[in-house]
Parts: C-alpha cells; structure tokens; sequence
C-alpha cells in the first residue's frame, strides 16, 4: 500500500534500478545480435513499466478526493505516466550504434597511421577488422531500422534524427566504398594490358581473380546495400 507521493517514488526508484539492469543485458545482447532474446528482455521491462504505471494510477485513484493532494501532486504525476508509456526499445539499439560508430572511427585512425607508416600487414588486420565492424553496425541499424518504421511504434524527434543520422553514414560509407572498388577495377584491368603481366601467366591469372572479387563486392553493394539504405531514407515518413 502506497500510503504518500514519496513513498511512490521509493517503489519507483527500486523497479528502476531492475530496469536499468535489462537495458543494460539488452545492449549486451545487441552487440551479439542476439535479437530474439533482446526482445524477451525488452518484454521484461515493459512488465516493469506496467507496474510503475499501475502504482501511479493508484495513487492517483486514492488522492483523487484529496483537493490539496491532487493539486499539487497531479501534473507530477501526468509526467511520470507520459515516462512510462508504452514504446519501443529503439533507444537501447542507437546507444550501441553510437558506441559502435566511436570504434569505427578509432579504426579509421589507425588505418591511416598504418597507410603512413607503410605497415601493410596492419592496414591489411584493420580493413578486416573494419569490415567485421560495419558488417555488425549494419545488422543493429537495420533492426532499429524495423523498430522506428513499425506503423504502432512511439518515436521521438531525438530517436528519429538519430536513425537519420545512421541512414546517411552508411549511404556515405558505401558510396565511397563503391568508388575505391570502382577505382580498383580500373586499375587492375590497365594492369592486364601491361606486358609485364601479360608474359607472367600466375600474375595474370591472379588479377583476374582479384577482379572477380571485387565485382562480386561491388555488385553485393549496389544491389543490396545502397538500394537498401535509399529505401529506408526515402520511401519511409521519417523527417
């Protein structure tokens, strides 16, 4: 029985801290791409939040005939109800975004160092390492990307500047990435006509198979990813 408005934050404050736990094993759990559980554990807290939002309904029912009590309690607790209404975990899934995208640009830092000091190796370990990286940003971006579109979900303009935000980066990402490989093709069919390869059979053949990777890579980006981002930022009511 909540017998005061302090005693309703007391309880408040106690199914907070379970809260901010399973925010916590939820972006655990993003960075794993484990989405499945992540959304059992979202379910968790919504369960919490019924409960908060069922304790200050309480409190509201019981102080209702207080005029003193209501006066002065009731626009606090209008607050505290619009705090727990019914939304999407889509917040959970931008902070690991934006944890993610520091990592990237601490690898876009050591890949130039590395460009300059001419270590290949390293600049070979952190172009993979780069890859994986994106590779997992874009699974997280793309669920988020389910989240903010959902037509019931409850998004704000902070939640949606953000997904803008991330929309854009991997447009930009891919762009490039798509200019570099272009470049490279280039490159490696000028080197086919050249008549040092063309009296070495195994550079030859070596070429050809780089130029065959890269029109694979190519092609997966402009048919998938790019088509993909442009969909979400253009054809969605997003702005």
């Amino acid at each position: 029985m909540i017998l005061n408005y302090n005693e309703l934050l007391i309880c408040i404050k106690k199914i907070e801290k379970q809260i901010s736990q399973l925010k916590l094993e939820q972006r655990n759990l993003i960075i794993d791409l484990n989405f499945i559980k992540t959304r059992r554990v979202f379910t968790k807290q919504k369960l919490l939040e019924l409960q908060i939002l069922n304790y200050i309904t309480h409190y509201q029912e019981k102080i209702k005939n207080n005029h003193l009590e209501s006066k002065i309690y009731s626009h606090k607790l209008n607050d505290l109800k619009k705090d727990y209404q019914s939304k999407t975990n889509a917040n959970e899934f931008i902070y690991c975004l934006k944890e993610l995208a520091e990592t990237y640009n601490d690898f876009i830092k050591d890949l130039k160092i590395f460009y300059e000091l001419n270590r290949l190796e390293d600049v070979n370990a952190v172009k993979e390492k780069i890859k994986n990286h994106i590779s997992v940003m874009e699974e997280i971006f793309l669920e988020l990307s389910r989240l903010i579109l959902l037509q019931d979900s409850i998004t704000d303009k902070n939640q949606i500047a953000d997904f803008n935000a991330f929309a854009i980066f991997f447009q930009e990402h891919y762009s490039v990435k798509t200019i570099r490989l272009k470049k490279e093709i280039d490159v490696k069919k000028r080197a086919l006509r050249s008549f040092k390869v063309f009296l070495n059979f195994r550079l030859m053949k070596l070429i050809r198979i780089e130029i065959k990777d890269s029109k694979a890579e190519l092609e997966n980006i402009t048919n998938a990813n790019i088509k993909l981002i442009d969909q979400i930022k253009w054809e969605y009511v997003i702005i």
